[in-house]
């Protein structure tokens, strides 16, 4: 069943270790000869080849590998893991390689195989640490909120229980700006970016002697007006309700698997309003199974209620 649905497919992703395709006996001479034009994307932890490629490989795992999770902490304190955002990027990126892969494979006529390694696509998007270290040996470590470049950069306690604003300054108008905003002195105002790199202490105490008496809302609102980039620091929670997103109609009431009616975020670009998805319920796992062995391959529904009476398609 397998390779017959192979013989009729133009791309194939899998996400085994190494090796364990061949002693399925899907290996890749063996699909080549089922189907010439097939897109194989072999996605794995590190790769088909190397030393570490039978290693066990999580997404969490890799990005400490990498050392993406060591720069996002905070200087002195123990590496945090945090959410496992390669596992989403690489989703991201295996779409892209199996089109870019699939419209080669159509131009040459013949098919082709990716090896794509989950560590490699990590490190494809942390190309600044690297280039520093080779440049001037020094290490990238931690610096939580603070930025390298730019000052003052992070985020600042406002009124009520745990809530906050982040404010990023990236020019000297943007400080002046701030700085009058907050009731700082004529001097503080002038301070250039390298004054305000070591100062950062003082006019992180001043501009959070300011936003202690406003909600974050209120914070960003007034510092946005005044041409400072700001944002409340939201909770996911908190977004549902968001008037800028609302407006946008990123929110739907979607079913989930079980037809639950749950807000959902939609795609993060707008359509004309004759062309606007009709966004369905997501599939089960598996349970596009039938359709795909009825309409794709020609099994009869009989011969399909055999398949799963012996399970072979659980």
């Amino acid at each position: 069943m397998i390779k017959k649905l192979i013989g009729t497919s133009d791309v194939l992703i899998e996400n085994f270790a190494p090796g364990v395709m061949e002693r399925l006996g899907l290996g890749r001479d063996v699909l080549k000869e089922i189907n010439p034009k097939l897109v194989m994307v072999s996605a794995s932890g590190t790769g088909q080849t190397g030393p570490t490629r039978q290693y066990s490989a999580y997404g969490t795992l890799l990005q400490i590998y990498t050392g993406f999770a060591g720069l996002n902490g905070y200087a002195g304190l123990p590496t945090t893991i945090g959410m496992a955002w390669l596992d989403p990027l690489c989703g991201m990126l295996l779409a892209y390689a199996a089109i870019a892969a699939l419209r080669s494979s159509r131009a040459r006529g013949e098919g082709m195989h990716i090896d794509f390694s989950m560590v490699e696509a990590m490190l494809s998007t942390l190309p600044e640490p690297l280039i520093e270290f080779q440049t001037t040996g020094v290490r990238s470590e931690p610096m939580g909120n603070d930025d390298a470049e730019y000052s003052p950069h992070g985020v600042f306690r406002c009124a009520g229980e745990d809530v906050w604003v982040a404010i990023a300054v990236t020019g000297q108008d943007e400080w002046e700006s701030l700085g009058n905003a907050i009731g700082a002195t004529a001097e503080a105002i002038s301070w250039d970016r390298d004054e305000r790199r070591d100062r950062s202490e003082e006019i992180n105490r001043l501009i959070e002697a300011w936003t202690i008496g406003l909600s974050p809302d209120e914070a960003a609102r007034e510092l946005q007006e005044a041409g400072v980039p700001a944002s409340a620091s939201r909770a996911s929670a908190e977004l549902v309700d968001d008037e800028h997103l609302n407006a946008r109609g990123f929110f739907d009431m979607l079913k989930d698997r079980d037809g639950v009616s749950r807000l959902m975020p939609t795609l993060p670009w707008g359509w004309n309003d004759d062309s606007a998805p009709n966004y369905g319920q997501p599939p089960a796992l598996g349970g596009d199974t039938r359709f795909v062995l009825k309409s794709m391959l020609g099994y009869s529904d009989e011969e399909i209620q055999l398949m799963a009476d012996s399970g072979a398609l659980n």
